[in-house]
């Protein structure tokens, strides 16, 4: 099965991150209106930036600044880490990740841990 290539196909938000050839980074929210902007980069363990690929403190902060824009910080705030573990420190050059995919993974989390629905 294909997935989705747009936001609009796919009933949300896409998060998407590449890796340029200087070495920088670029992460953006692709918007279900189509309108495409940078993420923002809530601070927490890296104010050198957002990176992805192992298990340090620019891949968290990219799996909070995430899953904040994705849920808002409560919930960011609980699940980040294992965000991190899950998903952002598996990521190679080019990555995405949906909106729906974020969720449902959260109200996975959530079940098992007996905090609610995400």
């Amino acid at each position: 099965m294909n997935k989705p290539e747009t936001p609009q196909a796919a009933g949300g938000k896409w998060y998407r991150g590449q890796r340029l050839q200087n070495g920088d980074v670029r992460v953006q929210v692709a918007m279900p209106s189509g309108h495409v902007r940078p993420l923002r980069h809530h601070v927490r363990h890296s104010p050198s930036g957002l990176e992805w690929g192992y298990g340090g403190s620019g891949p968290s902060d990219l799996a909070r600044s995430i899953l904040i824009n994705c849920v808002g910080r409560k919930l960011a705030d609980r699940h980040y880490m294992q965000f991190k573990f899950d998903f952002v420190a598996r990521w190679s050059d080019s990555w995405e990740i949906s909106e729906v995919k974020i969720r449902e993974w959260l109200a996975a989390q959530e079940a098992r841990i007996g905090g609610g629905v995400a």
